[in-house]
């Protein structure tokens, strides 16, 4: 004996859930038992999970920052980044961020120029999520964008992900000239 509910739903027969965007009822459902919905849901969200990409730790940032050797890219901040930017030495400066896919993509390659580059050129990276006001006064509206500096002024500015011996060959132009 079932009772009609309004909306096609009936007692006895399940619950349907539309929200989730179930059409079935409780009792086809292999395995579930009745009023526990739990598993159903763990079910329908680890779905989810799966397709969704969180930010990185901070184990991930030092692995983004460092090739195998232990070379790094300085991490630029607001206290240091005129100083390091307005040196005799030029500059490749990376803006990124953690929940970049992009920005994750070039990472290897910074650190590569870093390591090749180690005491001719200073290769930086500026979390903007960290380090917003430097990204304002250089305007940088997508990342990952680099910057090239020389004795403090911007020479050259390349946006989204280069091969390495493009930029390579930008720093030896800057080292030259």
């Amino acid at each position: 004996m079932s009772a009609r509910i309004g909306g096609g739903f009936r007692a006895g027969t399940g619950v349907k859930y539309p929200i989730l965007g179930l059409s079935y009822g409780w009792r086809r459902l292999p395995g579930r038992k009745r009023g526990n919905l739990a598993p159903l849901l763990k079910s329908v969200f680890s779905r989810r999970r799966r397709h969704r990409r969180g930010a990185a730790s901070t184990e991930r940032n030092d692995e983004l920052m460092a090739d195998g050797n232990g070379k790094q890219a300085v991490e630029l901040t607001d206290a240091n980044f005129d100083s390091v930017v307005k040196g005799s030495q030029p500059s490749l400066v990376d803006f990124w961020a953690e929940w970049c896919g992009p920005c994750r993509m070039i990472a290897p390659t910074i650190a590569e120029l870093a390591e090749d580059f180690d005491g001719r050129a200073v290769i930086g990276k500026v979390n903007i999520d960290d380090q917003p006001r430097i990204a304002e006064n250089y305007k940088v509206r997508s990342i990952p964008t680099l910057l090239f500096f020389q004795n403090g002024e911007v020479v050259g500015q390349v946006i989204g992900v280069q091969p390495k011996d493009k930029l390579a060959a930008k720093l030896e132009s800057l080292l030259a000239g």
